[in-house]
C-alpha cells in the first residue's frame, strides 16, 4: 500500500491510496551491517526497535491488524465544543491530528468560531488554546470507533460534537461525545498537561 500525503502550513491530508507492489529489498542495499545480521535479523531488530512493546505484543498475539487502517480511514462529521464552568472561555487555535496520519490546525480564533462541522477521521490528538490554558488530549482509537460508530447507526447522517468540559482552573477536562439528543461519555482518553494561568 502506497499513500501520498499533501502537507503544508501545519496542515496534512491525504491526496490517494495505491496498491504497491511487493518487492524484495537487501538490508545491504541501504543498511550499514556492522552486525552482520541475516535479512530476517534485521527485520527482527528494527521491529523490536520501532515499535513500542504493546505492539509488538498484539502483533506477537493476533498478527498484523491488516484492516485497521480502513477503520482509520473512515470519515465522520464533527467538531469540538468547549462548555467552560463559566461560559466565557473559548478555543482561540486548535491542532488537530487524526489516526489516518492527517493533521488539521486551526490557527485563527474566527475559524473556529464559525462552529462549523467537518468530514474527517477519528482524531489522534487535540491541542486547544484557551483563553489563559491550553492542553493536549490523546484519544483511544478504539473508543473512538466504537462511539462514532455507535452514534451514526442510531443517529444516521447526523454531526457529532466532541464537547470538553474544563473542571475549574482547568485541572483536568471531562469529554463526550454527542449527536443529537444522546451523550455518550468518553472514559480512555489522556489528558497530558495544562498550561498557562
Amino acid at each position: 500500500m502506497i499513500v501520498i500525503w499533501l502537507s503544508g502550513n501545519h496542515n496534512r491530508v491525504e491526496i490517494c491510496r495505491l496498491q504497491a507492489k511487493e518487492v524484495f529489498v537487501d538490508r545491504n542495499d541501504f543498511y550499514d551491517n556492522a552486525h552482520e545480521r541475516t535479512q530476517e535479523g534485521f527485520f527482527d531488530k528494527m521491529f523490536e526497535i520501532q515499535l513500542p512493546d504493546a505492539a509488538q505484543e498484539e502483533i506477537k498475539e493476533k498478527g498484523i491488524p491488516f484492516g485497521l487502517w480502513d477503520n482509520y480511514r473512515e470519515r465522520f462529521k464533527y467538531r469540538f465544543v468547549l462548555q467552560p464552568y463559566d461560559d466565557k472561555d473559548v478555543i482561540l487555535t486548535n491542532d488537530i491530528r487524526f489516526y489516518n496520519g492527517e493533521q488539521r490546525f486551526y490557527l485563527r480564533p474566527n475559524e473556529l468560531a464559525k462552529g462549523e462541522y467537518h468530514l474527517a477521521a477519528i482524531p489522534f490528538s487535540t491541542y486547544p488554546m484557551f483563553t489563559k490554558y491550553n492542553t493536549e488530549i490523546l484519544f483511544d482509537d478504539k473508543e473512538m470507533l466504537s462511539v462514532f460508530k455507535e452514534l451514526q447507526s442510531k443517529h444516521p447522517n447526523k454531526p457529532m460534537d466532541i464537547i470538553i468540559i474544563p473542571t475549574f482552573m482547568y485541572t483536568d477536562f471531562k469529554l463526550s461525545v454527542k449527536c443529537e439528543d444522546e451523550i455518550i461519555p468518553l472514559t480512555k482518553y489522556k489528558v497530558r498537561g495544562v498550561w498557562g494561568g
